[in-house]
């Protein structure tokens, strides 16, 4: 993907300062540069989304705090240097919290301090563009058609059951023999939805001693029992934002069942030996290779909360 032109506006009536900022920043042959005298002629421009104003706190026709409201009200992600004849520590103060990015004043170390603010605004740019790139590679990575390796009609009749369960956020069962992938079908609903950017949460139920669970996914506080010697966040306020998978569900004790249940239907948890109250926004997806069916009949699981859990069921063929 070709990288947009890093575009900076020079907004300055002064033609000697002016021509002082240009020629600073030519310095760096990759940028583009155009400069305006007033900030009606900005305003004008903003339509190309610059990455960076140089702003001269007092124009003809306006001044410099009035223009950067304007500014970030039609382009939030452009980085404006306020530039004033006036060391005002007051008036860089209340810029910053405007939304300014710095505020230089017009002298000698002028052209060294712009130098240094936009490199560390490009730096920031460049990191949010890495990152941005390798989201994108992991919702590719993680797309149905490529995590999910098959031909056969039982495997591609799921895809736009995938595709409807992560365009909601509603909860997902997975059912499946041990082997078939269930944890992959899970990151392809989580990096599929709108929930990509949070994290994902993945737990394997049945590798948590049955004591220790309700302490794993709810947390605990500092001195909640013998060896809480701070505290823990659990897995469940740690998929705040994005998805929860809760492998072998099935194995999840009797005891703890109502507790997630709770969780599920209040949307909020306490942590053990806390009395804070914590909300959750997560998308809950589970996975089980037993029958919910024989389960639910013999006592082992909970009809209340599987009928939470299920709102959607994905049944992964055998790889047979």
């Amino acid at each position: 993907m070709a990288k947009k032109a890093f575009l900076v506006f020079v907004v300055e009536d002064d033609p000697w300062y002016s021509k002082l900022l240009v020629n600073t920043l030519s310095r760096h042959p990759d940028l583009e540069i155009d400069s305006f005298g007033t900030g009606a002629d900005l305003l004008d421009n903003l339509y190309r989304n610059p990455a960076v104003i140089t702003l001269d706190y007092r124009l003809p026709d306006t001044e410099g705090m009035s223009l950067l409201g304007k500014i970030k009200a039609r382009n939030p992600a452009t980085e404006v240097l306020v530039i004033s004849e006036q060391d005002s520590v007051d008036t860089a103060v209340t810029l910053l919290r405007e939304g300014a990015y710095d505020y230089l004043t017009k002298d000698s170390n002028l052209p060294e301090r712009l130098t240094h603010a936009l490199g560390r605004i490009r730096q920031r740019i460049n990191l949010e563009d890495t990152i941005a790139d390798l989201r994108t590679e992991v919702r590719e990575k993680f797309a149905f058609e490529k995590s999910l390796i098959g031909e056969s009609a039982a495997l591609r009749k799921l895809f736009p059951l995938l595709e409807k369960a992560a365009s909601s956020d509603i909860n997902v069962v997975i059912t499946g023999e041990t082997g078939t992938g269930k944890e992959m079908v899970a990151k392809a609903v989580h990096y599929g939805s709108e929930r990509a950017e949070g994290p994902f949460i993945p737990v394997n139920m049945a590798a948590i001693p049955e004591n220790l669970v309700e302490s794993e996914l709810f947390g605990y506080e500092k001195g909640a029992f013998t060896g809480a010697n701070s505290r823990k966040i659990g897995f469940l306020e740690a998929a705040n934002g994005g998805t929860l998978f809760l492998d072998e569900i099935g194995e999840t004790d009797m005891a703890f069942q109502p507790k997630l249940l709770r969780a599920l239907q209040e949307r909020e948890i306490q942590r053990v030996g806390g009395t804070e109250l914590i909300p959750l926004d997560i998308r809950l997806v589970v996975a089980t290779n037993r029958d919910f069916a024989e389960e639910i009949k013999a006592g082992n699981f909970r009809q209340d909360l599987y009928y939470r859990l299920n709102v959607v069921e994905v049944r992964l063929p055998p790889l047979r």
